[in-house]
């Protein structure tokens, strides 16, 4: 099964690559706050759904190949 690590919509964020954000569609918009790594909260206002590298759903498309450079 395809997983998002392999998706081209899939942006890591994490400093292992493992978690990141769904690309496919448009942030969402919330109104709920968010404590920050630092415990600071946050009012965040828009978001790309947060997932990890092992999930998939329906809508997956494969990352381009990329050539090696010559």
């Amino acid at each position: 099964m395809a997983a998002c690590d392999g998706c081209k919509f899939f942006k890591p964020s994490g400093p292992d690559g493992y978690e990141g954000e769904c690309r496919r569609h448009a942030p969402r918009a919330t109104l709920n706050p968010r404590t920050a790594a630092d415990g600071d909260v946050k009012r965040q206002l828009v978001y790309w759904p947060e997932i990890t590298a092992d999930e998939w759903c329906g809508e997956f498309e494969a990352k381009p190949i990329q050539e090696p450079s010559p």
